[in-house]
């Protein structure tokens, strides 16, 4: 066996680009809304405020997160962890598999659970509680929505068969 197995995975760019490409959409309409419309439109400035003001807290939003640098997925020799999870790693003595799941636009890499039941049931009753309303844990199936981190599905699928190999030598 070889030395520690950790695989750390950050928010994905294409996620903080569009999140800027958004806020400058924004940004123009309300530029646009506030300074250029025609004079008989509507509530114009009030469109055109409310525009930049949505467009900056989506700029600060999404500047705020690029400049994270915590991990929202770690994959080591414990388990898997996701931070939108809101859970403690999930060890591998629980993990069965990954799939990939959804469609185009809306795919997802899953971790399936041995033994769900089991799963939720260990968890602290608070924390059940919110696991429970999280949509992004649906047993037997916890979801990592695409795009989400800097990893494409192969690379979560193999670190993935990489430590279910480790755990279970």
């Amino acid at each position: 066996m070889g030395g520690a197995f950790r695989q750390s995975y950050g928010i994905a760019r294409s996620r903080i680009q569009h999140g800027f490409v958004l806020a400058a959409v924004l940004a123009v309409i309300g530029a646009w809304a506030l300074f250029l419309a025609d004079p008989t439109v509507t509530g114009g400035p009030v469109l055109g405020f409310v525009n930049l003001c949505l467009a900056a807290g989506i700029a600060f939003y999404n500047w705020r997160q690029a400049q994270d640098r915590q991990p929202r997925l770690v994959i080591d020799d414990r388990g898997v962890w996701f931070r939108d999870w809101a859970l403690d790693p999930v060890y591998w003595r629980d993990i069965a598999g990954s799939l990939q799941t959804g469609g185009r636009l809306q795919a997802f890499f899953c971790i399936r659970l041995r033994d769900p039941d089991g799963f939720l049931a260990a968890l602290p009753e608070e924390r059940r509680s919110k696991a429970e309303k999280n949509p992004l844990i649906r047993p037997p199936l916890l979801k990592i929505p695409a795009h989400s981190v800097d990893a494409d599905f192969p690379t979560l699928r193999a670190a993935i068969e990489e430590g279910l190999r480790r755990s279970s030598a």
